[in-house]
């Protein structure tokens, strides 16, 4: 069911020499002093979100369900800020995904919600009765909205793959000043 998430990533190599290897690789975003930052960055993004509720929802006097805080909402685009802020940085928060809705290209649309889409769309194609019951269909499309999330998976992964490969170029222009 994850296959289009990771695909054959060490998430799914069995452990062997070649899994050693990719974990060497993965062992660096672990060090202390890079666990630290991450920890800045979450704590950032975090305190940032709380300034927005705060300045947003301090002052209603709406009755009704435009008066409250969507707390599962708020707290899942909060989550997804900070992870986003943590593994990508700042530069991740604003980047735009070509994200398809319905046949129609949605304009705008960033990360955060493209992941939170994707997230929402497999946990439909889990707990669709036919893969329940036969496990030949986790691997196909069986309505337009999943042929659609293949589509937004595809845009999200390439958006991803894009901004590593500009921080690689950033990282190796000498004149760099965030190496972290």
């Amino acid at each position: 069911m994850y296959y289009g998430w990771f695909g054959d990533s060490i998430f799914y190599a069995p452990s062997g020499a070649e899994w050693q290897e990719q974990r060497k690789h993965v062992a660096a975003a672990f060090y202390r002093e890079k666990t630290q930052l991450l920890l800045k960055a979450t704590m950032s993004a975090a305190n940032s979100r709380v300034a927005q509720w705060r300045e947003k929802y301090a002052n209603l006097k709406v009755k009704g369900p435009e008066g409250y805080m969507k707390l599962t909402l708020e707290v899942t685009d909060l989550l997804v800020e900070a992870t986003l802020e943590a593994v990508f940085g700042h530069r991740s928060l604003g980047r735009q995904v070509e994200y398809v809705h319905n046949g129609q290209v949605v304009p705008g649309i960033t990360l955060g919600p493209t992941i939170k889409g994707l997230g929402h769309v497999i946990l439909l194609r889990i707990y669709h009765p036919l893969r329940l019951m036969f496990s030949v269909f986790d691997f196909a499309d069986l309505n337009h909205a999943e042929r659609e999330s293949t589509v937004n998976l595809n845009s999200f992964k390439a958006s991803v793959r894009q901004m590593i490969r500009e921080r690689r170029e950033e990282l190796e222009d000498p004149n760099c000043t965030t190496k972290n």
